[in-house]
């Protein structure tokens, strides 16, 4: 498995520590894409993949508050959720056939894009993320 860059590891906090706050029981893609929308990196690849980063962020912190019932004390969450093992494994594969060393947030944004079963994956498909665009945005 390729190792995640420095950046990506950050982000991954983020999203950790995003599911700490709101007190969820398990770390999602959602609040990792929540991270990544809140990042500098981030919101640059996403803008130039057509979406609203601020926006997008708003949409997924409305579905987790509709969706996740947060627990009685915030602790850091017990497990992650399968697809956040997918997303990591899919971006990891993707540098590893490229001759790549490091996981990056693009990669990240890209194997949540193709994983397709996440309400992230949906989420970002609603806000005019395609894979041509996001492709194009990660080959500047």
């Amino acid at each position: 498995m390729s190792e995640m860059s420095r950046h990506v590891l950050d982000i991954i906090q983020a999203g950790v520590s995003r599911a700490t706050r709101l007190r969820h029981p398990s770390l999602c893609v959602e609040h990792i894409l929540c991270a990544i929308a809140d990042d500098e990196a981030g919101k640059e690849i996403l803008t130039a993949s057509g979406a609203n980063p601020a926006v997008m962020r708003r949409v997924l912190e409305d579905h987790m508050a509709a969706t996740i019932k947060p627990l009685k004390t915030a602790e850091p969450p017990v497990t992650q959720v399968a697809a956040v093992d997918r997303v990591i494994s899919r971006a990891s594969f993707s540098v590893k056939t490229e001759g790549r060393e490091h996981v990056e947030v693009g990669d990240i944004l890209m194997a949540i894009y193709e994983d397709g079963t996440t309400w992230a994956s949906r989420c970002m498909r609603d806000h005019g993320v395609t894979r041509g665009r996001l492709r194009e945005s990660l080959a500047v």
